[in-house]
């Protein structure tokens, strides 16, 4: 009868890290940075919306 352990019926080793930290770390910070980017993209692309909304009728309609 064959075990549930696949991984030890290959010659798989788990226990040994796959990536290593170095690489994890690097792309942590790749995506951490690529966030804060889009956060910021976003949070100033609200401010310039705000801004048309308080403007009077005839300045929303033209700007269209």
């Amino acid at each position: 009868m064959r075990s549930r352990n696949y991984t030890k019926e290959i010659g798989l080793n788990t226990e040994q890290r796959r990536v290593p930290l170095f690489v994890t770390l690097a792309i942590f910070g790749v995506v951490v940075t690529l966030a804060l980017l889009f956060a910021r993209q976003v949070n100033a692309l609200h401010h310039t919306t705000a801004e048309t909304t308080h403007a009077p009728a005839d300045v929303k309609v033209s700007s269209r």
